[in-house]
């Protein structure tokens, strides 16, 4: 499976467990009611924004939701997502990874790199996983919820 599906399946066994039907999940996060159905019907990825109140909501592993690991890690000990541009210098120097070898191994543009560093720009959840694939490590370690 790919991202997208594992993400809609969380998702839908989230609400089912919960006993959340979509309007009601749009209505907690305070997102438009498309952007959940649309989710949960598997046509896209959320904004990195939308991602991170599911997170907070369903007090869960990102890398869980996005169904990168079998083991749901529900758990109170997650951090708050701090912002990603200190974050990422912090995980770049951490791995000796310097921005160029970051733009020509991942590969992404230069521009976009100096965004995410800067704090213009938040990378997509599709850019949050290629980014912890290339460090090897979680998502949640990326953007970090964990030590």
């Amino acid at each position: 499976m790919d991202n997208l599906s594992n993400f809609s399946e969380r998702l839908k066994e989230f609400m089912k467990d919960e006993g959340l039907n979509c309007p009601k999940l749009a209505s907690e996060l305070g997102v438009a009611l498309s952007t959940i159905s649309e989710c949960k019907r598997g046509a896209f990825l959320p904004s990195t924004r939308v991602f991170y109140l599911m997170l907070e909501r369903f007090h869960c592993s990102a890398d869980y939701l996005l169904g990168r690991t079998d083991l749901p890690s529900k758990s109170a000990d997650f951090r708050p997502v701090p912002p990603f541009a200190p974050r990422l210098r912090e995980v770049m120097k951490l791995f000796g990874v310097s921005q160029y070898r970051l733009e020509k191994d991942l590969p992404v543009s230069g521009s976009v790199v100096y965004r995410w560093l800067s704090g213009k720009a938040v990378p997509s959840v599709d850019s949050l996983i290629r980014l912890a694939d290339f460090f090897g490590c979680s998502v949640d370690f990326l953007i970090g919820r964990e030590n």
